[in-house]
């Protein structure tokens, strides 16, 4: 008995095992508690957090992304209920007062200064610099690209500074469209003035006495190329310079040569004359005779057009008859 009782003061119930009186499992104080298979086993590496320590403030990242700007300004606030009592603050200055707006009778320091507040350089150096963008893939800026860009930005910069508001950017910007599209006109308008002066110089340099006579195989070869209706519209041609094709020297030569070579073609005689090659010298005797009964009609542009082409087709046999 002494034994049965020894054993049984000794003997440890498994704390897992249920008690035969009935009620939950017994757990021995004295035994570590088993771990959860659940959760992950800690790393004996890492130092246990220090609750004393405040976590790191990912909600300025979460917020700003990738954006530096943004994160830069986030971090004027110590916490998001910082941020939210500013965002709340400002709302009622706009409830209270509205959007503050740079009143309509600005002084040029309430203009600076607002223009300023908006983020505007102070200086056209830092503000071409702030707002320059890349050219277009392939595009090789050139320097009149540079200058004509630092030119506007200054300009433009100059304006923002004096009335921010978009109105007048948008009236600058119109300003600079039309003021350039202007220039460009009129330096087309004197390209094409320079190109007919070269020409002119230059025919008269290599055809010297003949070159009325060649300007009229020209018109002829005009005629005979292109018809009478295309013959004005391919001379008029305006090329990309402002310049026009008809004043081209390499042009105006080559028709010239199709006019010689075609004179005394039979199809190109009644494509530029309107009739044959017999007809020739009555059709000018006619036309001259314009001059002293019709004037006017004589001095026609096409009366007169039809006496160069004949002319011009005269010299063609003159010539080869030499």
């Amino acid at each position: 008995m002494k034994i049965r009782g020894h054993f049984a003061q000794n003997f440890t119930r498994r704390p897992d095992v249920e008690d035969p009186a009935g009620g939950a499992p017994k757990t021995d104080p004295a035994q570590p508690a088993a771990a959860d298979p659940a959760q992950p086993a800690a790393d004996p590496a890492q130092p246990a957090a220090d609750p004393a320590q405040p976590a790191v403030a990912e909600w300025r990242t979460q917020m700003a992304g990738e954006n530096a700007d943004d994160l830069k300004l986030l971090e004027r606030f110590t916490d998001p209920m910082a941020l939210f009592k500013s965002f709340k603050e400002a709302q009622n200055v706009i409830r209270s007062k509205g959007v503050i707006a740079l009143p309509e009778n600005a002084t040029e320091d309430q203009a600076k200064a607002f223009a300023a507040a908006l983020g505007l350089p102070e200086t056209p150096e830092a503000f071409i610099e702030a707002v320059k963008v890349d050219p277009p893939q392939g595009y090789e800026v050139k320097d009149t690209d540079k200058a004509f860009i630092g030119q506007q930005m200054t300009r433009i910069h100059a304006e923002i500074a004096k009335d921010p508001r978009p109105a007048n950017v948008a009236k600058v910007f119109q300003s600079i469209y039309f003021e350039s599209a202007q220039a460009a006109e009129k330096a087309f308008e004197e390209r094409a003035d320079v190109v007919a002066t070269e020409t002119d110089a230059a025919l008269t340099q290599e055809w010297g006495t003949e070159k009325e006579a060649n300007l009229n195989w020209y018109r002829s070869g005009l005629r005979f190329a292109f018809g009478e209706e295309g013959k004005d519209a391919l001379s008029s041609l305006k090329l990309e310079d402002g310049s026009f094709l008809g004043d081209h020297l390499p042009f105006v030569k080559a028709m010239a040569a199709v006019g010689r070579a075609n004179a005394e073609d039979v199809h190109f005689l009644e494509a530029s004359t309107g009739g044959k090659a017999a007809d020739l010298d009555a059709e000018y005797a006619s036309l001259m005779k314009l001059k002293q009964t019709d004037e006017k009609k004589y001095a026609s542009p096409e009366v007169q057009a039809r006496i160069d082409t004949i002319n011009a087709i005269r010299e063609r046999a003159k010539q080869r008859a030499a």
